[in-house]
């Protein structure tokens, strides 16, 4: 007695190569997962971190505005530089000195050169003139907590996000990315 099973693989083989066809250069994906990691960075700065980042000292209890106030951090942080290339996209915040010491904290001593500081008001009240002063130089112990911005937390669904759009490109829709990406253990 013999059993004889006959497998067509030929549409298996056609979707296949359509699969390994745009695996070839992967480079439109890194655009669109692009988009998502811009998402991804401003939550976290309109959520003041995900998860939340430590409140500064100098702010009291009634302040709900942003934690890191610097426009200029926040334009570059959710403006990544996209280095694509067919196997790989390289997301790069061009953040300067100051937006590292914010995303990865920073404790010690840094030395504040001689300056001139301009005050327009003393004691909560706006003065007449304003006034300038020389301040000398001087060192300062620093205690900043890191609040990591440029990055993707867990929890949030923005992997997901990011997987999706991978999927997209690759599997054209022919899976879910459910089906695809569950753990099988």
């Amino acid at each position: 007695m013999v059993i004889t099973l006959d497998v067509d693989t030929k549409r298996c083989r056609k979707k296949l190569e359509i699969i390994l066809g745009s695996l070839e250069d992967m480079t439109p994906v890194w655009f669109n997962v692009y988009r998502v990691i811009q998402g991804v960075v401003e939550k976290n700065f309109m959520a003041g971190g995900r998860p939340k980042w430590e409140p500064r000292k100098q702010d009291k209890g009634d302040y709900n505005g942003p934690l890191l106030r610097s426009k200029d951090l926040y334009r570059a942080a959710t403006n990544p530089f996209l280095d694509a290339h067919p196997d790989r996209g390289i997301y790069s915040a061009r953040v300067g000195i100051k937006g590292r010491v914010h995303h990865y904290g920073f404790q010690g001593t840094v030395t504040v050169p001689e300056h001139n500081r301009t005050i327009y008001e003393a004691f909560g009240l706006k003065l007449a003139q304003s006034k300038t002063f020389k301040v000398e130089g001087h060192e300062m112990k620093m205690n900043i907590p890191a609040r990591p911005f440029f990055g993707i937390p867990s929890g949030y669904g923005d992997e997901n996000r990011i997987k999706a759009a991978i999927w997209n490109w690759v599997f054209n829709r022919q899976v879910t990315v459910n089906e695809f990406f569950a753990d099988h253990s």
